[in-house]
């Protein structure tokens, strides 16, 4: 598909986690085998958590430099999608009242009008006021 990305790097990660998951049976079934506290099972409790250490090291490296490294946000399109959703009305509730942003985010989902494109229109605050707000949290 033209355009996709391919998630191969998470999807290590996630079997490396099944792995290292998978891991736990040895080092319990060696801890239950030990006799007398004797320690004879000590070499592969150590071994297997070693080698569970170093995958999640290895894969979390991986991770880190081959995806959030390299990560970039389109702050236009975050914004974009960020206006069109009805996170604002947690911030605009304190100011406007439940009820009156209640109204409004009804509204908003039965027209596709933003929550800032209705509360500008009805006058309840210019942009100005809900830019303030929505950076403020206040």
């Amino acid at each position: 598909m033209t355009g996709k990305v391919n998630p191969v790097i998470p999807e290590v990660v996630n079997k490396t986690y099944y792995l290292v998951s998978g891991y736990s049976v040895p080092v319990t079934m060696a801890a239950r085998a030990a006799q007398f506290e004797l320690a004879n099972m000590l070499p592969v409790v150590a071994d297997v958590l070693i080698t569970s250490l170093k995958l999640a090291r290895e894969a979390t490296e991986l991770f880190t430099d081959k995806c959030i490294a390299v990560v970039e946000a389109n702050e236009a399109n975050c914004r974009k999608h960020l206006e069109e959703s009805t996170a604002y009305a947690t911030l605009l509730t304190p100011r406007l009242g439940y009820d009156t942003v209640s109204e409004i985010v009804k509204e908003s989902l039965k027209t596709a009008k933003t929550i800032r494109q209705l509360i500008v229109a009805k006058g309840l605050l210019t942009d100005k006021e809900f830019d303030t707000i929505v950076q403020k949290g206040v």
